[in-house]
């Protein structure tokens, strides 16, 4: 007779039927989408939590709940370490390629998970259509999208209309953002979020501004020619450097129209009155 049978005997209601160890249905759940995702493919994902070395290789941590998924560099879908380590903190998909459940050690492939995206996304996609994207990397001058196991690059032109200063003050990692598909190629795909905006070159908003006559806006922008006042959602003036000026991002200004070239879609200002 054991402890805990005698420590049945002194529990109304005790069904020793009805006994539950758990975490333990947990775990066999979670194994059970591993051995799914090594029979059939299956496509899982989970949290990059970190690296380690194992036997000489470096490889991704990652967790399914409980059990522990290791992708080496060489699965992940990168050339090197470097580029892998980018995705730190982030969801990433992954096919199961073995597996011990005695030892808790589950070797996947993010490589062969996105091949598989990929293959369907390039079955469907054609020019024109408008698709869902996440934000995966943010760089300097554009974001790197996944749209379905192929990643694209947005450049910072093609976000919206207007000046863009930075690429991070428009958008961040694990953004979902609706893109137009401009061009379907062997060598990639080309993508526009500024595709799908209406353009205030080609509505009446342009209209409200004339030549000769003065405008408040706002600086989002400097470069070694000027500075980028904004007038109105997507229309921006260059208003070039003047030795007076003591502007700076965010200030309010009051600008002069120079010059409209509608062609270029280009605003030429001069800075009359720095605001609050």
């Amino acid at each position: 007779m054991t402890e805990h049978t005698t420590q049945g005997r002194l529990l109304e209601g005790f069904d020793p039927k009805r006994i539950r160890h758990l975490g333990q249905e947990e775990q066999e759940q979670d194994w059970s989408q591993v051995f799914n995702s090594y029979q059939n493919d299956f496509i899982l994902e989970a949290e990059l939590e970190g690296f380690e070395k194992i036997s000489e290789k470096t490889c991704g941590v990652a967790y399914l709940d409980n059990i522990r998924i290791l992708i080496p560099v060489e699965l992940s879908g990168y050339a090197t370490y470097k580029e892998f380590r980018e995705y730190a903190g982030l969801r990433i998909s992954f096919i199961v390629k073995e597996f011990d459940q005695d030892k808790g050690v589950v070797i996947g492939s993010r490589k062969e998970a996105l091949a598989k995206k990929a293959e369907i996304t390039r079955r469907k996609l054609k020019e024109g259509d408008v698709i869902l994207s996440v934000v995966r990397r943010i760089l300097a001058k554009e974001a790197i999208l996944d749209i379905g196991g192929i990643e694209v690059s947005l450049p910072v032109m093609e976000i919206r209309h207007g000046w863009i200063q930075s690429v991070q003050q428009e958008l961040s990692v694990g953004d979902v953002i609706e893109v137009k598909v401009l061009a379907v190629t062997d060598t990639g795909v080309t993508v526009s979020a500024k595709a799908l905006q209406q353009d205030p070159w080609e509505s009446d908003v342009i209209d409200r501004f004339k030549v000769g006559n003065e405008y408040m806006g706002r600086v989002t922008g400097t470069a070694d020619f000027g500075n980028f006042i904004n007038l109105a959602q997507g229309v921006d003036a260059i208003a070039p450097h003047l030795k007076f000026e003591h502007v700076k991002m965010g200030d309010r200004v009051l600008v002069r129209i120079r010059h409209i070239d509608r062609k270029e879609r280009r605003i030429v200002s001069r800075i009359v009155k720095v605001g609050k």
